[in-house]
């Protein structure tokens, strides 16, 4: 069975669902799975990158060295694995048929390499490992070096051990003697790392093949750095094998995706992109959404009975409304108009700025309990929310006109923000140029709405893409305004 990768020795119900993650398909109950919140849809293959002499079989098997001398191939995950977390990770090897001679085997290996998914190791008895900065390296070794010139601690049947990919000889676990596996035959591996114990283990076909230990593992092996890469090596030199690996469960990938950076992965972060909206809304789409009642899970998986197809539910697909590439629950402009998805969200007026501290469920503290986060304003209360309305105020102008004070152009971030629309494509900050220091940078051209949105009334009284109601602006005479001839304070700033 493929563990949860979210899981400790201590199970947690993170939903207090009375289920616990590991067996629990919807971490943090928002309906939406905990594989398709964390990107885990798709081919395997797709999640790696490969270099050297590795080739792409199918969808879920690399060859990572063919039947030929000096080869040396990797596959390297394009998302990193949490060392802050336990994790178990489940695939198959495969070492080959040539058994004396044949050579030399793979490696399963986490690094924090500068080179990141281009590291490249030695060939040979280095198992496309050997020199890579900062890794560590679990080993299917199939040929006996211990003769000079290498300077490794082999012995002369096929077997496992554990060491850093800076050392070959100082072996971090004895050689365990495992007869021949270069038997025509695809092998069970599982890694195992135990956050709590600093315990990184691994079995082949359901034997133990090795452990390390250690209380200050972070710093030792990948220079304090908790997020790292992982994947898999394989090396020939004078000797050869076809050699490859494969797994079959693309949800038993163990990659942590926290894209808003709060310190909660997707799948137990019920806003996953600090935008103030719930990931259970942007799942959705507006004309069909199921709202979130009593939780019922009937069949015991951890999804709601209302998104389980099993249970006559409907399943969630997540919703791109602007066609960007990026889900809504990933992106911080979900109609691309440039106005962001947390000041479209709630009504000018009542504007509340990110808290900046989080919530145990990945939400912003002062965002908890509010009514915008899972009923976002509808300002012209026509057709849709206004962070999917592209003519909020349904006047003859689109919101990309309206909104910030400069029109939104070109390239679209990472984070779903027009690149001239924002400082950093990051989710640090969800209002890029929209709003900042306590003031919208909206358009308002009848400046009769305060900076900080105070006096707002949506339609009548607001900024221009809220506002239909478009009055002459103030004049300037004698040091005072005047707003259809009467005095007005000098309180707009503008």
């Amino acid at each position: 069975m493929d563990l949860d990768f979210r899981d400790d020795v201590f199970d947690e119900d993170t939903d207090l669902d009375g289920l616990l993650n590991r067996t629990d398909q919807d971490d943090d109950n928002d309906g939406g799975t905990d594989c398709a919140e964390l990107g885990l849809t798709g081919d395997v293959a797709d999640f790696f990158s490969i270099n050297g002499d590795a080739t792409r079989v199918s969808a879920n098997e690399f060859q990572l060295t063919a039947d030929l001398q000096n080869q040396s191939g990797q596959a390297w995950s394009n998302g990193k694995v949490d060392f802050g977390k336990s994790f178990t990770l489940d695939f198959e090897a495969f070492v080959g048929a040539n058994d004396n001679p044949g050579a030399d085997g793979l490696a399963m290996t986490f690094h924090n390499d500068p080179a990141g998914v281009n590291a490249l190791g030695f060939v040979g008895v280095g198992l496309g490992s050997k020199d890579i900065i900062n890794g560590i390296v679990l080993e299917l070794d199939t040929y006996n070096n211990t003769n000079p010139p290498f300077l490794v601690t082999d012995i002369a049947n096929d077997h496992t051990s554990i060491w850093k990919t800076s050392d070959q000889v100082n072996l971090l676990s004895s050689p365990i003697d495992f007869g021949n596996l270069e038997n025509n035959t695809w092998h069970v591996v599982r890694i195992d790392w135990n956050v709590y114990d600093q315990i990184l283990s691994y079995t082949v076909d359901g034997i133990f093949a090795g452990s390390y230990q250690d209380p200050n593992f972070i710093n030792n092996i990948f220079g304090g750095e908790t997020r790292v890469k992982f994947g898999f090596t394989a090396g020939t030199g004078g000797e050869s094998n076809r050699q490859a690996i494969r797994m079959n469960n693309v949800c038993a990938i163990p990659l942590q995706v926290d894209t808003d950076d709060d310190f909660r992965d997707n799948a137990i972060d019920i806003d996953s992109d600090n935008d103030g909206i719930a990931d259970n809304v942007e799942f959705q789409t507006t004309a069909a959404f199921v709202g979130m009642g009593t939780f019922v899970d009937a069949n015991n998986n951890g999804i709601d009975n209302a998104y389980d197809p099993a249970e006559g539910g409907t399943a969630l697909t997540f919703v791109d409304s602007d066609g960007d590439s990026i889900v809504d629950a990933l992106d911080l402009d979900s109609d691309n108009d440039g106005i962001t998805d947390n000041i479209e969200a709630q009504t000018t007026q009542g504007y509340l700025a990110p808290s900046g501290t989080f919530s145990a469920t990945g939400v912003y503290t002062n965002y908890v309990g509010q009514s915008f986060f899972t009923a976002p304003v509808n300002t012209d209360a026509a057709d849709l929310p206004d962070f999917r309305d592209t003519n909020s105020d349904n006047d003859s102008f689109l919101d990309i006109n309206e909104g910030l004070l400069t029109v939104p152009s070109g390239a679209v971030g990472t984070n779903g923000l027009f690149n001239n629309g924002e400082s950093a494509d990051n989710f640090l900050d969800v209002n890029g140029n929209g709003y900042g220091s306590g003031i919208f940078n909206l358009k308002e051209l009848d400046y009769d709405t305060l900076p900080n949105g105070s006096n707002a009334a949506p339609r009548s009284r607001d900024f221009e893409y809220r506002d239909n109601l478009h009055l002459p602006p103030p004049t300037m005479r004698h040091g005072k305004f005047f707003y259809n001839g009467n005095i007005q304070p000098s309180i707009f700033g503008r």
